[in-house]
């Protein structure tokens, strides 16, 4: 039986109390991590050792119990954070000795936070948090300042928000509709504090 579950665009991924992980659906991308662009109906499973899944969008990334990182699926924009643009059908370790505690996959990037508190973000550079300074996508896992004091972090469709120890809320990306919080729909490109009334 299944423990999490996490669903993507067209395609869901699942953990099972003793970390075997399987995953389901569309798979054009490579994103069910089987190796082929083979659609699936039933349950595919991955293998064991895994102890989080993300599937959102069309990629997934998930942690082992070594609390490696590995992602797979569509690339485009660099979301798979292993360096390059190139889409991977099997789960592929991203480019980076940290160890995490949590992943969330957005549509077009990926964010985690790092067994230290801090909190990395790669893939499209309007929706990492990683600033202006950038002048094209981020292809591998890039810290977003100096704090060690991250909790959560969630990334969505176009933008990303994280919880911090002392449960303020901070987003960052895109904001046409107001997703961040922060009373106007201009866009942040860094991690922006949101105060309630």
């Amino acid at each position: 039986a299944l423990e999490a579950v996490s669903v993507g665009w067209g395609h869901t991924c699942g953990l099972t109390a003793e970390g075997s992980l399987w995953c389901w659906g569309r798979n054009a991308e490579g994103q069910l991590g089987a190796g082929d662009a083979e659609s699936r109906s039933r349950p595919f499973e991955l293998g064991g050792g895994y102890v989080q899944v993300s599937a959102r969008g069309v990629h997934t990334c998930a942690l082992k119990d070594d609390l490696s990182l590995w992602c797979w699926g569509t690339n485009a924009d660099g979301e798979l954070g292993v360096g390059d643009r190139s889409s991977r059908s099997s789960p592929t370790r991203v480019n980076t000795s940290a160890r995490f505690r949590q992943v969330s996959s957005g549509y077009f990037h990926t964010c985690a936070i790092a067994l230290d508190g801090s909190l990395w973000c790669w893939g499209e550079r309007d929706f990492t948090g990683t600033g202006v300074a950038n002048p094209s996508d981020v292809l591998t896992p890039t810290q977003l300042g100096d704090d060690t004091d991250w909790l959560h972090v969630s990334a969505g469709y176009n933008h990303t928000c994280a919880l911090k120890q002392d449960q303020s809320v901070w987003c960052w990306g895109d904001n046409a509709v107001g997703q961040l919080g922060q009373g106007d729909t201009v866009t942040r490109l860094v991690p922006s504090l949101i105060t309630l009334p």
